[in-house]
């Protein structure tokens, strides 16, 4: 029996080792693809690392865990070696993970873009944070756009702007001034001496004359009448009433109801409460944007009729003209609208303020102008 069994055990004994050396193959191919894969990645982690590396934007590779695997020349020159530290200890030199970071949104897939100002390097970068697949497994992928100079122009434009705000807003006051400076001289002139005019008729007419000469002076007291309105009405409209010493709700009620008597439109104002406190300047451009968007009414609107509302800081004009799409409008003029819009928008901009527009085709149009500094 024990030889049997061992002629058995011999007998297994081939098959036993050809088992072996498959597994043994086996193992190898295993090792050997291994050791392929290993190669392969890293043929293709050095060619990404030489692409990062040429690139003329900053470039690093960060961990879930916040340290740096790998940054690119650029960075390196701008913010120094990395020496073991975290990226909120390397980039902006504190303890704590940054309030800002969006580390599990980029890592669960969501790309995040914004900009950021370094103290280190005093530059503004935009940032794009994306993740990636390393050989060490899902990584944040950070790319440093340098947008310095961007952002410098963008300042320097936004600086010209406020300043050709100011001076548009100063030239309006100097020409509200002129304008009354231009009216008082005519009715200190042309009205007096046409008042002067009117009355020296009078006495001759009593006098006695020929009966032709009589109907001559009637005629011309009539053309002086009617120089006499035209100077007054050019006085009421060179001498806008909004520098003057009255209440600015009054100054734009008088408004509507010159519009309503000029365009025959159907005006009517409203006083909701008494609007704040506010100085000379802002008086004048207020007036002159409501008049702009009276003047639209009648030029564009086809309104039956219009109304001017007054609250503490706000002033909306509204009609139930044919209206218009905004979205139209912005594609052809701009955000603003057309040049008349964009004059107002410009204007209380100055002011801190700021326009709304609703209107749809058929439906009318309401424009407030809201909060202007005091």
């Amino acid at each position: 029996m024990a030889s049997a069994a061992k002629l058995r055990i011999f007998r297994c004994i081939p098959n036993m080792v050809e088992l072996m050396e498959a597994g043994i193959t086996k193992q190898t191919r295993k090792i050997t693809k291994r050791r392929r894969i290993k190669k392969e990645l890293a043929a293709g982690w050095n060619k990404f690392k030489s692409i990062l590396n040429a690139m003329d934007d900053g470039v690093c590779l960060l961990s879930g865990n916040y340290d740096i695997e790998y940054i690119n020349p650029v960075l390196e020159r701008e913010f120094g070696p990395v020496n073991g530290r975290k990226c909120y200890e390397y980039f902006n030199g504190g303890r704590e993970i940054c309030q800002w970071c969006r580390n599990n949104d980029v890592l669960a897939g969501e790309p995040v873009y914004w900009k950021w100002h370094s103290a280190k390097t005093d530059k503004t970068y935009s940032i794009h944070d994306t993740s990636v697949v390393t050989g060490k497994g899902f990584s944040r992928l950070k790319l440093f756009h340098d947008v310095t100079d961007q952002e410098y122009i963008k300042k320097i434009l936004k600086n010209y702007q406020k300043e050709l705000r100011s001076l548009a807003a100063e030239l309006s006051i100097v020409e509200e001034r002129e304008r009354r400076s231009v009216a008082a001289d005519i009715h200190d002139n042309i009205g007096q001496s046409l008042a002067a005019a009117k009355i020296k008729l009078g006495l001759l007419k009593q006098s006695q004359l020929p009966l032709g000469v009589t109907g001559n002076i009637d005629q011309i007291a009539m053309f002086i009448d009617e120089a006499i309105n035209y100077t007054q009405s050019l006085i009421t409209n060179l001498s806008l009433p909004t520098l003057n010493d009255v209440d600015f709700s009054e100054a734009l009620e008088w408004l509507c109801n010159q519009f309503q008597e000029r365009h025959r439109i159907p005006i009517s104002f409203e006083k909701q409460m008494e609007i704040a406190p506010i100085k000379d300047e802002t008086r004048v451009i207020l007036f002159k944007c409501v008049r702009e968007l009276l003047n639209n009414i009648v030029k564009h609107s086809n309104a039956g009729k219009a109304r001017v509302t007054v609250g503490k800081y706000e002033i909306t004009v509204e009609d139930d003209g044919v209206g218009f799409d905004i979205t139209q409008l912005k594609k052809k003029f701009g955000s603003a609208g057309g040049f008349g819009l964009f004059s107002v928008r410009e204007r209380l901009h100055h002011l801190g303020g700021h326009m709304t527009i609703k209107s749809s085709r058929g439906n009318g149009t309401l424009i407030a102008l809201k909060a202007w500094r005091q």
